[in-house]
């Protein structure tokens, strides 16, 4: 676990140094138009590889035969790789057609890294799937380092296109790393010389699994994107899409402590939950409680030290972004606390139907509630209908897992 902790709090502390500096670096209107430009590349990268890097994690985490893996793992880079050339097309399509003197050519310039950022997580989770920690975490901090020092060197020379391109350095060499971590244990030899084939049911349950696991990562991860666009759709202000995205940064980025804990715990949460006699629900207890506590404590200091943090780390022209940021602190709590646990444990137990539907009403309810407090309230309201809608969302996933985990007979196999 001191790996992934490293690792993560590695990466947090590039990202964030960088975000400082490139902030300070870029105009304010023309950050915001990245950053308008970079929300709609992140509803296409929520499909990447159409979820099969997900799935990778999934069913190579179960109680399964060194060959089934490996034939897993070689459908999974063939179907995620092709796939990623219809977002490819997508991503220039949007870029041309929409908004060609604003956030067009920007989002242009990133429509091959749905190739680069999908090995990335395909390396990595491989590597989480053989409980290999140490190169999980080299792989990331070879990431967040040269992604660090690619922000900072190639947004001063070029600019807010030089904030772009730093991606083009950084996941090609992540993925250069994985490969030569994987290569060590002789994995691509193993994949080459695999001679069993996954039969079409199975092909099909890939495929199926894969979809809602996609499915369900878009319309959870909206919450976030949609706040920013119903903030660029209401207001039309750039400057407003700089300020939220200030505020956001560091809670956003916090979560990771928690992610981390993730990172280790849910190939174990799958294999307590498939295995006989695995202790599931002891594991949920567990986890619940030093989930809470973590992010209270990290929540509590930011939101106490909010106009101190902003004023010096992104300087007197954001100061507008502290009721924000206090707002998003509350969010950290639920969200880092509870709800990020919640879904881990309905993914364990492969009932992505089921978090389909909790994101499919959260990402409605957040629709109407930023249209309705964003006009009322501007950029506040976007941040308290997060809030909002995630304490709900996070009240019927409580509900949910404790009715088919901890209710009826007690010991009883929840499977």
């Amino acid at each position: 676990m001191l790996w992934i902790f490293g690792s993560g709090a590695a990466s947090q502390l590039f990202g964030f140094l960088s975000s400082i500096i490139v902030v300070r670096f870029l105009d304010k209107a023309d950050y915001g138009l990245y950053v308008g430009a970079f929300n709609k590349y992140s509803y296409f990268a929520t499909f990447l590889g159409m979820g099969f890097a997900t799935t990778v994690l999934q069913y190579c985490s179960e109680q399964r035969t060194r060959t089934q893996k490996n034939a897993v793992f070689s459908y999974a880079f063939r179907f995620g790789s092709a796939f990623n050339i219809v977002l490819t097309v997508l991503i220039i399509a949007l870029g041309i057609i929409v908004d060609r003197n604003g956030k067009g050519p920007y989002l242009t310039m990133m429509c091959a890294l749905p190739f680069f950022n999908y090995l990335f997580f395909y390396y990595r989770n491989i590597l989480r799937t053989q409980y290999d920690n140490k190169g999980y975490a080299l792989i990331c901090m070879s990431n967040a380092l040269a992604l660090c020092a690619g922000n900072i060197i190639l947004t001063r020379v070029m600019g807010t296109a030089g904030f772009i391109a730093a991606s083009y350095i950084a996941y090609p060499l992540s993925c250069i790393v994985g490969i030569a971590l994987l290569r060590k244990k002789d994995f691509f030899t193993e994949i080459r010389l695999e001679t069993e084939k996954l039969d079409k049911e199975f092909k099909k349950e890939l495929i199926k699994y894969s979809a809602m696991c996609a499915s369900m990562f878009f319309v959870t991860v909206i919450l976030g994107l949609l706040d920013i666009t119903c903030l660029d759709i209401i207001t039309g202000d750039p400057t407003v899409l700089a300020e939220y995205k200030v505020a956001l940064a560091i809670p956003a980025a916090m979560q990771t402590v928690t992610e981390c804990l993730s990172t280790y715990y849910y190939p174990i949460l799958v294999r307590e939950y498939t295995s006989e006699g695995g202790n599931f629900k002891g594991m949920i207890k567990k986890c619940l409680i030093v989930y809470t506590l973590i992010s209270f404590a990290m929540s509590a200091m930011l939101f106490f030290l909010a106009p101190f943090i902003i004023r010096v780390i992104y300087g007197a022209k954001y100061i507008n972004a502290v009721p924000i940021f206090r707002i998003l602190c509350l969010h950290l709590f639920v969200s880092a606390g509870v709800h990020k646990f919640m879904g881990n444990i309905i993914m364990a137990m492969k009932k992505v139907n089921i978090s389909l539907s909790f994101a499919g009403i959260s990402g409605i309810l957040n629709i109407i509630l930023d249209f309705i407090l964003i006009k009322s309230m501007s950029s506040p309201g976007a941040a308290w209908a997060t809030v909002i809608v995630t304490v709900f969302i996070t009240a019927l996933e409580g509900v949910y897992v404790y009715a088919k985990v901890f209710a009826g007979k007690a010991g009883s196999d929840v499977r």
